[in-house]
């Protein structure tokens, strides 16, 4: 088994940062604890370092060393929802992903790398996708899940495959990094240790009686001597993701950076689950009122981050906020599974029922839903009641028989025409070139007609279609006109 470990080393920081970047690296931040009345620096980004704050500093001292810090209190419930959800993401790499609260995750890649053509390039891989999440991270590779969990959080980014060379990483750990009691870190160093690796050269009884039993293990278990199961963590069945802004929006072209980053999380997530989405919410969290909900729909299930991103941003240029946005959160309940399709050398019958739902779908974003629809044929003589709305993309009842002598173009409401002679007149006199054609139908519902139509042509040769009422007065009628 090979294992990686991941130590998000900031992640109290960039729950905040991580929705807007660029204003962040320019404004001296600061996440702060408190116990009692005594509030402790524990993480700072580069701006408010550079001004001399440091972590484990009194909140007190920091200001007097910089007026304009912002203060960010922790948020450990925020800090865990973060590490489930880089957990969820993670497992399109692999199905073995263990939590590790509050900032660290293993995750067992020995059976991935044929999938993904190496180490090297699932490394690749992962450093990529997690720079665009926005998180900074050490990394370490070993053969055990315990020293892979140390050397992430002691000896970045190191890579040990074998015993070997686990051994020799060990020689060169310090004491002090071990997840012992500080008792029994005083009394390791009391007898003359400063290194992991001169632990194994000490008797075992001896280990035992002086430090215990879970000593011994931990240290088996960190060479491979003893097993050491790790339970995998199981993803949710749905998709929810919550940034905090670190500054107020008030502007929706501003939403823009953390709605990228929630989106990306979610077709990482939809990646590692085979599946898409048919629709998603967004939802704007305000200082006062009632959230914002904006929902979006697809034609078609699709995990394509940049046809989402799109979509939102389509949708976001139509809203007018009512108050400035605090933090938002991104929703997707329902999951709908997808088949991994080959690529074609050649645009394809499926390509090109793609890039039609996409075009849909942006057309409905752009100009409303209810702007844009799709129309379906029904069982029905009248010409005006024989199609309905529907929703775009439906494919038509094939039951239905289409009949040839059918104009494109109904009129809305058919129009009265002039007669002379008996000859009905439009631009001139219409000459009568087919029909008539009987339509009775109706009678059920109160709607009754009974008409002869006729397909009539202009003096300049355009084709019209027409109908005299055999009810009543006998008018003609111009009811629609072909192309």
């Amino acid at each position: 088994m090979l294992w990686l470990g991941l130590h998000f080393f900031s992640l109290p920081l960039e729950i905040f940062t991580r929705a807007d970047l660029q204003g962040t690296e320019k404004t001296p931040l600061a996440v702060v604890t408190h116990q009692g009345r005594q509030s402790t620096i524990l993480l700072t980004n580069g701006a408010a370092q550079q001004t001399g704050i440091e972590a484990g500093m009194p909140l007190n001292s920091a200001y007097a060393l910089c007026h304009e810090l912002r203060v960010l209190p922790r948020q450990p419930e925020q800090e865990g929802l973060a590490l489930e959800r880089l957990a969820a993401w993670a497992y399109q790499y692999t199905s073995h992903v263990v939590l590790l609260p509050p900032q660290d995750l293993l995750l067992e890649i020995g059976a991935s790398l044929r999938l993904f053509n190496g180490l090297a390039f699932l490394i690749h891989q992962m450093k990529s996708g997690l720079a665009d999440l926005g998180y900074r991270y050490h990394w370490a590779i070993a053969p055990t899940p315990a020293a892979a969990q140390l050397f992430a959080r002691v000896r970045h980014n190191t890579l040990c495959r074998t015993e070997e060379k686990l051994s020799a990483q060990l020689q060169k750990t310090e004491l002090h990094h071990l997840p012992f009691a500080d008792k029994t870190l005083r009394a390791l160093r009391g007898v003359g240790l400063r290194y992991i690796g001169e632990l194994f050269n000490l008797p075992r009884d001896g280990i035992t009686r002086r430090f215990g039993k879970e000593c011994l293990h931990y240290l088996d278990r960190l060479i491979g001597r003893l097993p050491d199961p790790r339970a995998s963590y199981q993803p949710p069945s749905h998709y929810h993701g919550h940034l905090l802004l670190p500054f107020p929006v008030s502007h929706t072209e501003a939403l823009g950076f953390a709605l990228h980053r929630l989106l990306l999380e979610l077709t990482g997530f939809l990646q590692a689950n085979y599946s898409g989405i048919q629709q998603a919410e967004l939802t704007l969290y305000h200082h006062q009122g009632t959230p914002t909900r904006l929902l979006v729909g697809l034609v078609r299930p699709s995990r394509d981050q940049r046809h989402l991103m799109h979509l939102f941003k389509e949708h976001l240029q139509r809203l007018i906020l009512s108050d400035e946005v605090l933090e938002i959160s991104l929703q997707a309940q329902q999951l709908i599974p997808l088949d991994e399709n080959n690529q074609q050398l050649f645009a394809g019958a499926e390509t090109q029922q793609e890039n039609t739902a996409q075009l849909l779908e942006k057309l409905r974003a752009r100009l409303g839903e209810e702007n844009v629809y799709g129309l379906c044929l029904l069982a029905e003589h009248r010409p005006e009641h024989a199609w309905s709305i529907c929703e775009p993309y439906i494919p038509c009842n094939n039951t239905v028989t289409l009949h040839a002598n059918r104009p494109l173009w109904l009129l809305k409401e058919p129009q009265a025409l002039m007669c002379h002679t008996g000859l009905p007149h439009y631009q001139g006199v219409l000459k009568l070139v087919h029909g008539p054609e009987r339509i009775e139908s109706g009678w059920w519902d109160g709607e009754d007609v009974r008409r002869d139509y006729y397909i009539a042509q202009t003096l300049t040769g355009c084709r019209l279609w027409i109908y005299q009422n055999q009810k009543g007065n006998r008018t003609w009628y111009l009811h629609g006109v072909f192309a």
